[in-house]
């Protein structure tokens, strides 16, 4: 048998090549980066270490020896073995020559009909050569599948060449406009259909991405492939479409409405926007073709008129979305009138419009149902014949116990009354004395109510309000000093702001009508506190302090319930005289601003502590008069 390394002495090439041509600077797919060196080292190695391998292991792949004198011939090798003796001689020739686009073909076409080690192994190699690293890696994989336990020097360089061409791939995922059940190829090869079940493998540098659905342009990119690292195809489909297929279930030949537009015939199939799209179908056909259920050829232009109820498709990206409506006869059409008229006609419990109503029907028996606010329902079982118009007028009986909704505007002043604003500076003793909280209020609502006399709404409104506060104890912090200077103040308060909330109220309609409603929302308003006082210096001596303000901000919540008492001055005018308690919950309570400096004589300068100037919760009464529109 003449081994491998007789045939190449040294287990090197017969001539060295300093620079074979698989290692010219290589494209990559966009990569410049030149890999002479590594590649040159890799071809020796590697072309080196097959040799070595085939030499000592793969003597099965080459002719028998002559069979020694006096001994019977060994037998005859089959067809296929022979033929796969010889692709795999060819393609080893073509690899000595650095052809290894020939030499892959040759070693695939052996393995085919005979498997073995020896072929696998070139075949890693041609694909590493070729710079198909991705290939490459997945042979060797395969290779050690099926022969797990490998020489030791094979296996030595197995895994070497592994580790090299794992450093030359990158692992790539496919987002965006990706249509699951689509081909995927990456650069003419395909990889699977979408969605991935694991990110693919493919060769570091610039690959083209193609994903195919039948019915559907393709679409295209290029993607940069980072080796050792996860890549992303973020796919974009310049025509966001979907296929929209429309048929009738008696295979019917009629019209197809596309969102109110006629866009051709069943069966039908095209194109759509992505969303919701709303097909219906209609038509004539021969009443020989009813009455024998024949499907025919083209759409008819005359006989009875048959159409279909309206059905929602939703259409997806890159999805085919299929609608097979029935159509129904509908040679026959129905008119229903109504007192009062717009009342609310349903067919079959299905609302088709208000009155007066008019449109065609399937023959036979409809259950007609007339309704409207305030008036009892009425129900009508109507039977619908070929080519005769029916028409049909309900009269609704009113419900005299029941009331239609209406919508109610407002406006209304108040006075505020309160007893204090409460705070820290409303704690008077001794000589202190407070006046009452005087105020105003104005308030614009509205509200839908029921014919119960239940309403919902919403109001606006703004208030304001003063006291005074006179001669309350109080003291002056002078700074540097640790006792603070005694004295009485006087707090000139005003509240401000606006307010806004809901309402549920409850209106009896009456000869004097009554409302009874509450509101709740917030106040967003500012205190002012205008502050003066007189003080004893350290040293005895009296002294009064320059008037001071602080304006500070006052976020409440508020409830407001009321009562009214009316009389009608018009069909829809009302006039009320009411009463309201507003009731404030501090958001967050306003103080003293301890930053205002104030003249202490000859203490230098003071400043007042943060005590708060209104309450955490203040309880007004609002007497008032209120003007009322309804509609």
């Amino acid at each position: 048998m003449v081994g491998r390394a007789a045939r190449y002495p040294g287990l090197q090439p017969a001539s060295p090549n300093p620079d074979p041509p698989c290692v010219v600077s290589a494209d990559d797919g966009g990569m410049t980066v030149r890999r002479a060196e590594r590649v040159r080292s890799f071809y020796s190695r590697s072309l080196a270490g097959w040799i070595l391998a085939l030499g000592l292991l793969a003597s099965g792949a080459r002719a028998a020896p002559p069979a020694a004198s006096g001994k019977a011939p060994q037998t005859a090798v089959s067809g296929d073995e022979a033929e796969a003796r010889a692709h795999f001689e060819t393609g080893v020739a073509h690899f000595d020559k650095q052809e290894y686009r020939e030499a892959l073909e040759a070693f695939r076409r052996s393995l085919w009909l005979k498997k073995n080690r020896n072929s696998m192994g070139y075949i890693a190699s041609c694909l590493k050569q070729l710079g198909q690293y991705d290939e490459a890696l997945e042979q060797y994989e395969e290779m050690r599948r099926e022969y797990p336990s490998l020489p030791a020097k094979m296996e030595a360089i197995v895994a070497a060449d592994m580790a090299e061409l794992s450093g030359l791939v990158g692992t790539l995922t496919v987002a965006g406009d990706a249509p699951a059940g689509a081909s995927l190829f990456v650069d003419a090869r395909l990889r699977g259909k979408l969605p991935l079940e694991k990110p693919l493998r493919v060769s570091a540098g610039r690959r083209a991405v193609r994903v195919e659905k039948e019915g559907f342009a393709p679409l295209t990119m290029s993607v940069q492939v980072t080796a050792g690292k996860e890549n992303v195809a973020e796919l974009v489909a310049k025509s966001r479409k979907g296929r929209l297929v429309v048929s009738e279930k008696h295979n019917w030949v009629l019209h197809v409405e596309l969102d109110g537009q006629e866009v051709g015939v069943t069966p039908w199939q095209g194109l759509v926007d992505l969303g919701e799209h709303q097909v219906r179908l209609h038509g004539f056909m021969g009443v020989e073709a009813l009455a024998a259920c024949d499907a025919p050829a083209m759409a008819a232009k005359e006989g009875a008129k048959v159409a279909s109820s309206v059905e929602t498709a939703r259409v997806s990206l890159y999805e085919e979305t299929r609608v097979v409506l029935g159509a129904e006869e509908q040679d026959t059409s129905l008119r229903v009138e109504s007192t009062p008229e717009g009342a609310t006609v349903r067919v079959d419990s299905k609302v088709v419009g208000k009155a007066p109503w008019e449109g065609r029907l399937p023959l036979g028996e409809h259950e007609i149902e007339v309704s409207a606010s305030g008036f009892y329902s009425a129900k009508q079982a109507v039977q619908l014949e070929r080519r005769k118009q029916r028409q049909l007028s309900v009269s609704l009986e009113r419900q005299l116990d029941r009331k239609p909704p209406k919508i109610a505007l407002d406006a209304s002043a108040s006075f505020l009354l309160a007893p204090t604003l409460g705070g820290d500076v409303a704690r008077c003793s001794g000589g202190c004395s407070g006046s009452l909280v005087l105020g105003g209020a104005a308030f614009l609502g509205g509200a839908y109510e029921f014919g119960s006399g239940i309403g919902f709404g919403v109001e606006l409104g703004a208030l304001f309000a003063t006291q005074q506060i006179e001669e309350r104890s109080a003291e002056l912090l002078p700074v540097g000093y640790q006792v603070p200077l005694s004295g009485t103040a006087s707090d000139a308060l005003r509240l401000g702001g606006l307010l806004a909330g809901v309402t549920v109220g409850y209106h009896v309609e009456q000869r004097f009508p009554l409302l009874f409603r509450l509101g709740a929302g917030a106040l967003i308003g500012q205190m002012r506190d205008e502050r003066e006082g007189r003080f004893r210096t350290t040293a005895g001596e009296w002294f009064d302090t320059p008037p001071a303000a602080t304006f500070s901000s006052a976020p409440y919540a508020y409830l407001a319930p009321e009562g009214r008492l009316g009389a009608r001055v018009a069909e829809h005018f009302e006039v009320s005289a009411s009463l309201k308690m507003l009731l404030l919950v501090a958001l967050d309570q306003p103080r003293w601003d301890p930053t205002i400096e104030i003249p202490a004589a000859s203490d230098g300068i003071g400043i007042y502590r943060p005590d708060s100037v209104m309450g955490g919760i203040v309880l007004m009464i609002a007497p008032g008069v209120s003007l009322r529109h309804d509609f």
